[in-house]
């Protein structure tokens, strides 16, 4: 649980060194083939480091960083076995360094690095008191470094990471961050990581915070443009890194840009580097649910098919059954629909879509959708894919035939369809027809009804009213998909300031 967060936020976090110029040249030059993912380039860089300098930590650091990576990405136990002894050797060379030289920022601030990658394969482990305590280490590895220099800005990205990735460990843990006295701040979080990217102090220093900040833009503060044109720049500089582009397909297919995530995930599925192979398995099912979304549901379900051939874990495989179910149907195989819609209640209980997935597939799998509810599956995933005239000419025609919660759900289509395409008051037509009190199973519409009302009473200069909507949606965004509705919520947030 905690694993899948933390290792989906951090990519890297290096220090720049002061000791000599040409360490200081050797580690960046290292770390530029390593974000270009020619680890075999940086490898040979981080040993002629050891090579040099072999009183000092960098070079067993930064190998035991790059097994580290190859580890979360295979769970191959050779690649663990390689990492524990770099990170041993860095641990024991940190530690001279510090007695022969002091205490300084910059060697305090490797060891947390050094005791955050040890939390991380604890996570991966489901060693959850393992990996808290070695997060309490590294946070306070952090906070020390701040007290010998408060200008020593990368601490800042360490802990604005650990609040962030804390904040959405579920309720059931909270216990264990309670024992080991973290924050689980994600405002804070934000800010720390914006600090660190202002203070960026080089290409590297810079690169590591402004992938961070992109992914909190997107899932936390709802700026997906401003996320999507960090990650831009990001594969432009690394046009080899599939976690950049992995990101940025994630980010253009949230915006709606469905060809240019596509461009991307090609990429990587064209050139897939077995050490990321997890990487490689999320990319099919992104893919899937482009051609999901593009109404293409026998591309879709092979796609997604694939995808869990690779996947090494539980995540996203219950959406992706139930995607797949929802394609047998459209394709009237209700067979093998039931057959996915069972296997969708086993996925991840940690992941809201798994979650989502679970819960419809007990009712779909004794309420087959009508032709009627297959219009609104197409509809949908119209509006999904930015193909907002398609959602009208779809649903306008069967709006007549739906009622209680159904109607609801088109309605809301429409009335989104409508808000952009720029028919505001259109929009606002389609709101004022809904009857949010017939909705009994899809409570997440509630929120997101809120959400439209606040977005169109925006453009129609309604400001105040605006403001009441904005309130009551963050009121009921209590259900599916909350994180998602927060973020928009958050973005909304954030233009009443300006």
């Amino acid at each position: 649980m905690i694993g899948r967060l933390i290792i989906g936020l951090v990519l890297a976090f290096s220090v720049k060194s002061f000791c000599t110029s040409e360490l200081d040249s050797l580690v960046n030059a290292g770390l530029r083939q390593s974000y270009n993912f020619d680890f075999e380039k940086s490898s040979q860089i981080f040993n002629e480091i050891i090579d040099k300098y072999p009183d000092h930590p960098e070079g067993y650091y930064y190998l035991s960083q790059n097994h580290l990576w190859f580890y979360l990405g295979t769970r191959d136990e050779g690649e663990l076995k390689t990492f524990e002894n770099f990170t041993e050797l860095a641990l024991e060379k940190c530690d001279d360094v510090i007695s022969r030289e002091g205490e300084s920022a910059y060697y305090t601030g490797l060891l947390g690095n050094l005791a955050l990658q040890e939390a991380m394969v604890a996570a991966s482990e489901e060693s959850t008191l393992s990996a808290f305590f070695s997060t309490k280490s590294a946070y306070g590895y952090f906070e020390d470094a701040l007290e010998l220099d408060s200008s020593f800005y990368k601490a800042y990205l360490g802990l604005g990471l650990l609040e962030y990735a804390l904040s959405y460990v579920p309720g059931v843990f909270k216990w264990a961050i309670d024992i080991t006295g973290l924050g689980r701040d994600k405002e804070k979080g934000f800010r720390y990581i914006c600090m660190a990217n202002d203070n960026a102090d080089g290409l590297i220093s810079e690169t590591e915070s402004s992938f961070h900040k992109s992914k909190m833009l997107a899932e936390y503060m709802g700026d997906t443009r401003a996320a999507i044109d960090i990650l831009d720049t990001l594969v432009h500089r690394f046009p080899r890194n599939l976690l950049f582009k992995y990101q940025l397909a994630l980010a253009l297919i949230d915006y709606r840009e469905l060809e240019k995530a596509e461009s991307n995930l090609k990429y990587i599925l064209e050139n897939p580097d077995q050490r990321f192979i997890q990487t490689v398995a999320f990319s099919y099912f992104l893919m899937g649910e482009i051609k999901f979304r593009n109404n293409d549901f026998k591309e879709s379900i092979s796609l997604y098919e694939k995808f869990l051939e690779m996947s090494r874990g539980f995540e996203y495989s219950g959406m992706a059954y139930y995607n797949i179910a929802l394609s047998w149907i459209v394709l009237g195989n209700e067979l093998e629909a039931k057959k996915n819609l069972v296997l969708a209640r086993n996925g991840n209980s940690d992941i809201s879509d798994d979650v989502y997935a679970a819960r419809k597939s007990g009712i779909l799998y004794e309420n087959m959708p009508d032709e009627v509810e297959i219009e609104l599956i197409r509809g949908k995933n119209n509006l999904v894919s930015g193909d907002y005239g398609s959602v009208i000419s779809v649903l306008l025609p069967v709006e007549k035939n739906l009622s209680g919660e159904k109607l609801v759900e088109c309605r809301l289509l429409l009335a989104e369809a409508e808000y952009f395409r720029g028919n505001y008051t259109e929009a606002e037509e389609f709101l004022s027809k809904i009857d949010i009190n017939s909705i009994s199973i899809e409570d997440w519409l509630i929120p997101y009804y809120f959400y439209l009302q606040t977005v169109i009473n925006l453009k129609l200069q309604n400001r105040e009213a605006a403001r009441v909507s904005l309130i009551k949606a963050k009121e009921y965004n209590e259900y599916d998909f909350k994180e998602k509705i927060l973020a928009k919520l958050n973005y909304l947030k954030s233009l009443f300031s300006k």
